[in-house]
């Protein structure tokens, strides 16, 4: 249970991630011909977890894929120049990405105190949302985006930081906190 990461072109040049599963006696006996392939190796857990976590960065990359195509015909359609957006994005934490920015210093640090509420993500979704209909620009993201942070209110989250949409996810699905963070279901 070994799949790889990045792409061909880094899996060519011996430098790909490898995210085993399986048992800790068999990954040891394993790392010398993973080595062979990658230049990053990480044991992700028992048997079938190297698959699955293969799975969620694929999640993650595809609804990435969506995501900033959706931005850019977004901004396209409003009559933005297309070097523009992409470098003023690339500068902000949107464009560098949530998991690498926000959430390793808010949510997942336990702090889910505002640094911008829930609440105001909603008004800036909802704002984002109807101008994108005035201009005919299709944001179906934007739509369950626009869902999930209406449910805060309901959920009693619109005062806390836009990070704690991960706790609001957890508690929708019914998953417990300690469960979420060992891994077990």
């Amino acid at each position: 249970d070994a799949p790889v990461g990045r792409t061909p072109r880094e899996a060519a040049q011996g430098k790909a991630l490898i995210m085993a599963g399986g048992a800790q006696a068999d990954f040891d006996q394993a790392a010398p011909v993973f080595a062979a392939m990658a230049d990053e190796i990480v044991h992700v857990g028992p048997f079938g977890s190297g698959i699955r976590l293969k799975l969620v960065n694929n999640y993650m990359s595809m609804v990435g894929m969506v995501l900033t195509g959706e931005a850019l015909m977004f901004a396209a359609k409003l009559g933005l120049d297309r070097a523009t957006v992409v470098k003023v994005l690339s500068n902000t934490t949107a464009g560098r990405g949530q998991l690498l920015t926000n959430f390793p210093g808010k949510v997942l640090a336990g702090d889910i105190s505002p640094d911008f509420p829930m609440r105001m993500g909603y008004k800036d979704i909802n704002l984002a949302m109807n101008l994108a209909a005035s201009v005919g620009a299709p944001l179906g993201l934007g739509g369950y985006a626009r869902e999930m942070f209406a449910l805060a209110k309901s959920w009693g989250r619109q005062e806390q930081d836009c990070t704690a949409m991960l706790l609001l996810l957890e508690d929708v699905a019914h998953l417990e906190r300690d469960a979420a963070r060992s891994g077990h279901e």
